[in-house]
């Protein structure tokens, strides 16, 4: 028997063992070959029926409803290892992925709160926000600014840093029906991990510096905030990569000569309504737009009334208000408006007449995570 040959410092078979070993391994790779082409990596068949796959999912929802996450999770690693097809693969991945989420968010509820320091503000100054993110659960919870080693780079989400966003979506008007609007979003930078212990809190501050308005005469600016961490680390290892929406706030914005007049209220717009003020007829505007929520209702019916039988500057100053006022604009007929007003106007809520004049306050009592990102109290 021939020896077997050296080769490079390995020690190799002789050449006739050599030829006996492909013999044996063309028909096993012939095979397999031939098996690829039949089922390629992604489309093997599935292992049970589709109607055994439905039958599966009906009992996953069943055990996730009931409270027992863990056997619906250990249901689906094991339905996933019976090949189903893609539409139900996603199923059962959405599934998962939602299980875990709100398990993860019960045990690190996580409050936000967006804020500004009060509702009316001038062209040219500067509104301070600040973003308030509070852990109600009972461990330390932290959001790493940026990746720390390669092995960061690894696990957490495919972005450098995370990143804090506002959206600043501006409306402005020129007291006489002309509207227009901007929307642009804002990077924060966050220079360090946000580390929040049990019951703590970490505020982020954003100064924004307002124009000087151009032609506007008034601006409602509606400010919120995503924050889409690389990741967000509870004490035990556990994380999640969820983004997280601040609720939205608004601010109304005024020339700084005409404050005053955002500010006389109810008893200036029926001074302006009356025809004491026509030599400037702006004022009728301003003090329209400039109502707290708790004036909308008379306001708007005061304006309502009195359009149709106003002078026609004084009538479209009306219009132009009530436009901003309802959300309507009735093909700017003040008669319409009146009709609105007795219709459905008088009947909604002081809520749902504020939410139509795009004042949005942000809700005291923020928004909690709780049971996942779909959740918020």
């Amino acid at each position: 028997m021939k020896r077997a040959e050296r080769h490079d410092g390995q020690i190799l078979p002789a050449a006739p063992f050599r030829s006996a070993w492909l013999l044996l391994l063309c028909p096993l790779l012939l095979a397999c070959a031939q098996d690829q082409r039949r089922t390629p990596v992604g489309e093997r068949r599935p292992a049970v029926s589709e109607e055994e796959f439905e039958r599966r999912l009906e009992a996953i929802e069943a055990l996730r409803a009931s409270g027992r996450e863990q056997e619906a999770l250990d249901r689906i690693a094991a339905s996933m290892e019976d090949w189903p097809s893609e539409p139900l693969r996603r199923r059962l991945q959405r599934i998962g992925f939602e299980i875990r989420r709100d398990r993860f968010y019960r045990d690190h509820p996580l409050h936000f709160c967006l804020e500004v320091d009060r509702p009316r503000f001038v062209f040219g100054e500067t509104i301070t926000v600040q973003l308030k993110i509070t852990n109600l659960g009972a461990e330390r919870i932290s959001f790493p600014a940026r990746y720390r080693s390669w092995l960061d780079a690894l696990l957490f989400q495919p972005t450098e840093e995370s990143v804090l966003q506002l959206r600043l979506t501006s409306k402005d008007a020129d007291g006489l029906g002309s509207r227009w609007g901007t929307e642009r979003m804002l990077d924060v930078a966050l220079p360090d991990d946000l580390v929040i212990g049990a019951g703590g809190s970490q505020v982020v501050q954003v100064p924004i510096v307002l124009d000087d308005g151009g032609g506007s005469l008034f601006r409602v600016l509606r400010i919120g905030a995503v924050y889409r961490p690389l990741a967000v680390l509870g004490e035990h290892g556990e994380r999640r990569y969820d983004p997280f929406e601040f609720p939205e706030t608004s601010v109304r914005i005024f020339q700084p000569s005409q404050l005053h007049w955002a500010a006389g209220g109810l008893a200036l717009l029926a001074t302006c309504l009356a025809g004491e003020r026509l030599d400037r007829p702006e004022a009728l505007f301003v003090s329209a737009v400039g109502l707290d929520r708790e004036q909308l209702a008379a306001g708007i019916e005061q304006l309502a009334r009195a359009a149709p039988s106003l002078d026609p500057v004084r009538r479209r100053c009306s219009v132009a208000a009530l436009r901003i006022l309802t959300g309507h604009h009735f093909a700017d007929d003040p008669v319409r408006f009146l009709g609105w007003w007795e219709s459905e106007g008088r009947h909604l809520s002081r809520a749902e007449l504020a939410r139509a004049a795009g004042l949005r306050a942000a809700d005291t009592a923020g928004r909690i995570w709780a049971g996942g990102p779909g959740s918020s109290h």
